[in-house]
């Protein structure tokens, strides 16, 4: 067991590009002409469901044979914008469009709904990087400390996407 400094026990987990960012204005994009939009370029990225960030977070918290670790932590597999095109698409049952947009249109879209100048630009900064093929890898760590497999994106898009889609959908 590693104790900080301070004689506490720790754990850092940092998990990878959540899931949920791909609801970030699909619901309104989808509806009107079939399409998503991210800054991802053609890169893969190991994306990460919220709900195994907090199933492996709280294993670690009880669990003190992670005490001192620094995880990083991923989904199963390392998928593209047209893989959540193609996800969608068969869970909607019709067709969805992947359409990468730049980074600066990433930072502009957060402007534009009001967020803030370092918001746009932290924005900016990670798209460049996951564009670049930064984001293109997976780990273990959600199963090996969890118990449970990660979910891989298409339970993700089922579970979750789908049903927020269609909130907004009915909401609008």
């Amino acid at each position: 067991m590693t104790r900080s400094p301070v004689g506490l026990d720790f754990v850092i987990l940092r998990p990878h590009f959540f899931m949920n960012n791909c609801l970030f204005g699909a619901a309104e994009s989808i509806a009107s002409d079939g399409t998503v939009r991210y800054a991802l370029g053609d890169a893969r990225v190991g994306m990460v469901d919220p709900r195994d960030i907090s199933d492996t977070a709280a294993r670690a918290l009880i669990d003190p044979r992670w005490d001192g670790g620094t995880y990083d932590l991923t989904g199963p597999q390392s998928i593209s914008g047209h893989d959540v095109a193609e996800y969608l698409s068969a869970e909607l049952g019709r067709k969805v469009r992947y359409v990468s947009i730049a980074p600066e249109a990433a930072a502009d879209l957060v402007r534009s709904m009001g967020g803030n100048e370092w918001q746009a630009e932290a924005t900016r900064g990670y798209f460049s990087a996951y564009a670049s093929g930064w984001g293109d890898f997976t780990t273990d760590w959600v199963p090996k400390i969890s118990g449970h497999a990660a979910r891989p994106f298409s339970q993700f898009a089922r579970e979750v996407m789908l049903p927020a889609l269609k909130l907004r959908a009915d909401a609008a």
